[in-house]
Order: C-alpha cells, then structure tokens, then sequence
C-alpha cells in the first residue's frame, strides 16, 4: 500500500505557483482513491482536494490513468494554479512547500488516549518536490532535514539545494494498523 507524488513547481514573480504532479496509488490506497473519484466524479473530487490544501487554486488540466483496472496501480497527472501562493519584497521570496499530501491540523488533539488508534491498513506516503527558482533569486534557507522513527511508524524530510532548484523528499510510513495508548504520545508527536 503506497501513495506515491512528484510534483515540479514552478514559482512565478508575481506571487504565483504553477504545480505539476503525478499522484501515484497502489494496494488498498488505489482502492480507497478510485471508490472517491467515482463518487463524487473525478474533477469535482480531485477540485474539492486542491481546495482545501490551497486558496484560490485552480486545475489546468488532469489526466487519470487506468481508473477502473485494480489490478494496476492509479495515476493520477494534475497541473495546478495557485495565485498569490508566496509573499515577495525586494529579492526575497517567502513561501512554504506545497505538499500535496499535508494535513492541516493534527487529528489527535487529546493530551492521552486510553483506546487503540485504527489505521484501516499499513501504508507509506512519498512525497517529492522540486521547486524551481526565479530568475534574480536565490535559494538563502532551506527547510532542515528530519528524523523521527518510533515503532511501527517513522517519518523523514530531507532537501537537497542547487543554484536554482530546491528538492525536497518526506516519507511517511506506517507499518502497523493499530497502535496501542501507550504508543500515542509518540504517534501524536509524528503529526505535530
């Protein structure tokens, strides 16, 4: 079960980001993806995705391939416009990465947990990006790499720089379906 994503971005002087994705899903993630493509139809569905990670976003054009096959991985190919994305003065751009795989809010809000967290199934997310530079600009700060593994669960980001591009990999991977509460300290921590 995996969910795969490279996405290119390019970042435009006035404030905009244009993103090009491949959305990989594969084991019961596919299935999952396909039973709500189906359902609420596949623009409305993949509009309504892009709405909540990104204001005023619109997609250009997407492509999904083999949408009803289950015995091959879905793919899912999406260019996406977001206006206003970054903040820039003078020669400096301020922006976050877009990760299309970004949860906004930590969904285990309580301090403790006295029952078991139920994943449906083991799963590993892997997200790439590589972000293209302006022209007149430079790259002064990138995020910093981190670790975090505990059992049964691990998360990492790692970024990589050149003159003009920045390249930045997060994987998630969850190997157990259940976790116990004394494992929630842990697993809440990996959302924070």
């Amino acid at each position: 079960n995996q969910i795969e994503i490279t996405s290119a971005v390019k970042l435009e002087t006035d404030g905009k980001i244009i993103l090009t994705a491949n959305l990989g899903y594969s084991g019961y993630a596919a299935i999952d993806e396909r039973h709500n493509l189906k359902e609420s139809g596949s623009k409305d569905y993949l509009q309504k995705r892009v709405d909540e990670l990104f204001v005023g976003a619109k997609i250009d054009s997407f492509l999904i391939t083999d949408p009803d096959n289950i015995y091959k991985p879905l793919t899912i190919w999406i260019q996406i416009t977001i206006p206003d994305y970054f903040q820039h003065s003078d020669k400096l751009i301020y922006f976050s990465p877009p990760y299309l795989s970004k949860i906004k809010s930590n969904p285990f809000k309580n301090q403790k947990r006295y029952f078991p967290v139920d994943y449906p199934y083991s799963v590993t997310y892997n997200e790439k990006i590589k972000i293209t530079i302006p022209a007149g600009y430079t790259l002064s700060e990138a995020a910093p790499k981190s670790k975090l593994a505990f059992q049964n669960i691990s998360f990492s980001l790692f970024s990589f720089s050149a003159e003009k591009e920045l390249e930045l990999q997060r994987v998630l991977k969850i190997y157990n379906e259940s976790f116990m509460p004394a494992e929630y300290k842990n697993l809440r921590q990996l959302y924070d």
